[in-house]
């Protein structure tokens, strides 16, 4: 069971004080469960990037091994990309934008190292490159288990 408490706390306490189209601070929790929004450095993000850390956990919980154990924020980029896909464009803007990966590049991925197909499972299905995804979403799914 995972308990959303502090999550939940998280959420409602930004609901109270985000409006859309606000800034926030581009460094959040540990890199192999952050959102692609996250890892590029975008400043304008929502709950999807909680869903996404979630289905994280959720996905280490169920191999016992971390689904993206990235090295640094590329190669979580990277890993992140080989499993799900190009980032989105904003993403990709942001990318080559952001200072910080000022002469970086991300490696294209091989592709006949695919690690997903159409057949992946819940959590991958839930996991998507576009910063769409909401627990309410979540939760009108079926197979998604709320205790």
């Amino acid at each position: 069971m995972l308990s959303l408490c502090t999550l939940y706390t998280g959420l409602v306490y930004l609901s109270s004080t985000a409006r859309p189209g606000d800034d926030y601070t581009d460094y959040v929790a540990t890199r192999w469960y952050r959102a692609p929004e996250l890892l590029v450095g975008d400043t304008q993000y929502g709950a999807a990037v909680d869903v996404w850390a979630i289905g994280c956990v959720f996905a280490e919980l169920l191999s016992g091994q971390p689904l993206w154990p990235g090295k640094s924020d590329v190669d979580q980029l990277y890993l992140i990309i080989r499993t799900l896909g190009k980032l989105i464009p904003r993403h990709q803007y942001i990318f080559h934008s952001n200072e910080f990966f000022h002469g970086a590049s991300i490696p294209e991925p091989d592709p006949d190292d695919v690690v997903c197909n159409q057949g992946c499972g819940y959590l991958i299905r839930k996991l998507s490159i576009k910063p769409l995804l909401t627990f309410s979403g979540c939760s009108s799914d079926p197979s998604f288990p709320l205790y």
